[in-house]
């Protein structure tokens, strides 16, 4: 699995969405911090990974919005994500992205795979 996240100023909410997913039992978890693409080891949990979702064809789930940022290129990344037909769990920002983007609101609607947002508690 990959969690698509940690913007510019927020690669530590990816950090910690990749951590969960380890401790949850996700198996091989990728990080993707669009903030800092050269960032490539997780002192506190070594056995995270770090790719770019360019560089994985093979994913089986894919989590996107982690500190994600709400610039172009975090709009860039949601577009790809949508695109992958693995299983997505959408939070934070990519919600807040969607809500606020018709377009991306309509490929969401068209993903043929399976979608799960999540939502903040209110």
């Amino acid at each position: 699995m990959l969690v698509l996240g940690g913007g510019r100023g927020m690669v530590g909410a990816a950090l910690l969405g990749g951590r969960a997913a380890l401790r949850l039992g996700a198996g091989r978890v990728y990080v993707d911090a669009i903030g800092a693409p050269d960032f490539r080891v997780d002192p506190a949990q070594p056995e995270l990974m770090f790719r770019s979702l360019s560089e994985l064809d093979d994913l089986q789930a894919l989590v996107v919005g982690c500190g994600l940022g709400m610039g172009d290129d975090a709009r860039t990344a949601l577009g790809a994500a949508l695109e992958r037909r693995v299983a997505l769990v959408i939070d934070a920002d990519a919600l807040n992205l969607i809500a606020a983007d018709a377009s991306l609101q309509e490929r969401l609607h068209q993903r043929p795979a399976a979608t799960i947002p999540h939502p903040s508690p209110a």
